[in-house]
């Protein structure tokens, strides 16, 4: 059942942790809430597929009450969230003592505000939080004012002092800005015509943002011009030491300054992954085992991602790293030991926002299994993957299923699948308009539908061999197309074939 946008209780329920789920029940209890909203959360948090007649059965002849019960129940758990979470990051420490500053400046106890101001603002400073900073420092301009009054050589001098302050994380946040924007239009980049900025869209490999190390004004602009310098020498000039250099800059600048680390977990630990990436790509795997202890070694981040949703989609990133370098490396005995470690994480991975982790890494695990030459195995994967209940972020992947299905059906001889496979490639484009196949994706589809039919014709040999390297030759040139190793995997199939018609 299509889960539409009025299911937002589910999706909230479904993103829970064990331990956020333990808290609110004892909320709950506090709370003194009335049974009708346990009754709801158990009944939804028991669901592996939500289904809204099933709840309303369950409530009988009270279900006109459902929306209400919904409403309610949904600002208790985002409060039970709140106060189950006040204190677990920097972000909400900071907030909480935004709201006691506040009450404290507008009860006039000036000597506890001006204690917490100093400490936020150190707080803030340490850990390069620009936008609570700029607030933190206006909570300090009102407290100069209550306490010595506008007029007071003092109170103008340090204002002074405060809007100079003000000003350099103004520069410094407008600055970010002019990454963000880079970041965001970067495949605009590649035709210098376009962009909406012209001053900033320069070509890449001048633009001052990019060449310089004195550009970035803040951690945050640094690892965000690290991140445009990897995209440009991997997408647009290939050059792959350049790309490896500029992510383990970014890296070494994160491990030289810790408390940047424990501030942005997510951003340390992708990066480690986007390393990872490329050594997969240039087939370097000797390199990748020190990279993944290393990310083992941050288990207080990866721990915690149980708890937050962009911790856990890096974490699963991960894994699915991992089951490549066995996959590409033939390490089928740890790759076995590792998808026996996920089926305990695939529990986790049933809300929307996460979902898709589990089709990526079912698609991985099938993968596997076709390296290992288990196609059996390989097929049962895919045939869950295909039937399973998808959304629109899903459909690259299962496109890619759907491909590498068609493939293991031509290296069984099995034609009719193979061709049925095929109709639901084409069901799946259809399903899913925004995904249009690319020039590369149509002619693999037509090579497929032609060779059944002519396989046993060996003079029809040479024309799909003809129509192969054609293929091969396209996609070569086709940089957007990542098809290179699975048309050599058809090239085997096809060569196998026609040796043994």
């Amino acid at each position: 059942m299509h889960i539409s946008k009025k299911d937002n209780l589910y999706k909230l329920i479904k993103s829970l942790s064990k331990s956020e789920k333990k808290y609110l029940q004892e909320f709950l209890r506090k709370d003194s809430s009335p049974t009708l909203y346990k009754t709801l959360f158990n009944q939804i948090d028991k669901q592996s597929k939500h289904d809204t007649n099933e709840i309303k059965i369950a409530f009988d002849n009270k279900a006109n009450q459902l929306p209400v019960i919904k409403t309610y129940l949904t600002k208790l758990i985002l409060k039970s969230l709140k106060n189950f979470h006040q204190n677990s990051s920097t972000d909400d420490k900071i907030q909480n003592s935004f709201l006691e500053i506040d009450l404290l400046l507008k009860k006039d106890l000036l000597d506890q505000a001006e204690f917490e101001i100093g400490k936020i603002i150190k707080i803030c400073r340490e850990s390069e939080k620009l936008v609570p900073l700029l607030q933190a420092l206006n909570f300090s301009k009102l407290l100069l004012n209550s306490k010595f009054g506008p007029s007071a050589p003092d109170t103008q001098k340090q204002i002074n002092q405060i809007i100079e302050e003000q000003s350099q994380i103004l520069s410094q946040l407008a600055n970010i800005h002019q990454y963000e924007l880079l970041q965001a239009n970067f495949y605009d980049q590649f035709h210098q015509s376009t962009g909406l900025n012209p001053t900033i869209y320069t070509s890449l490999h001048t633009n001052p943002l990019l060449t310089s190390n004195k550009s970035p004004k803040s951690a945050q602009a640094r690892l965000l011009q690290a991140e445009i310098l990897y995209s440009m020498h991997i997408f647009k000039d290939k050059n792959y030491p350049e790309a490896r250099r500029s992510i383990e800059q970014a890296i070494q600048y994160l491990e030289l300054n810790p408390h940047l680390i424990s501030e942005n977990p997510h951003a340390y630990l992708s990066l480690l992954n986007r390393e990872v990436q490329l050594f997969l790509h240039l087939k370097n795997f000797i390199e990748i085992p020190p990279i993944l202890d290393k990310i083992r070694q941050s288990s207080h981040s990866l721990d915690s991602s149980s708890a937050q949703t962009s911790l856990r989609r890096v974490a699963m990133e991960t894994y699915q790293l991992e089951l490549q370098l066995y996959s590409e490396t033939g390490n089928f005995p740890k790759a076995h030991a590792l998808i026996a470690r996920l089926q305990d994480e695939f529990r986790h991975l049933l809300s929307p926002a996460l979902r898709q982790w589990r089709t990526i890494l079912e698609y991985e695990i099938m993968r596997l299994y076709f390296y290992e030459e288990n196609y059996f195995k390989a097929i049962q994967t895919a045939q869950s993957i295909l039937k399973s209940e998808h959304g629109q972020r899903e459909s690259e992947t299962l496109i890619q299923t759907a491909f590498l299905l068609a493939l293991i059906r031509l290296r069984q001889r099995n034609f009719l699948e193979l061709k049925r496979n095929l109709a639901s490639l084409e069901q799946i484009f259809e399903s899913h308009p925004a995904r249009k196949p690319t020039k590369t994706e149509k002619q693999i589809i037509k090579l497929l539908r032609l060779y059944p039919d002519n396989i046993l014709i060996s003079k029809r040999h040479h024309h799909l061999a003809r129509q192969f390297q054609t293929l091969k030759s396209t996609q070569q040139k086709a940089a957007e197309d990542s098809y290179e190793q699975y048309i050599n995997w058809l090239g085997e199939a096809f060569l196998a074939h026609s040796e043994h018609p």
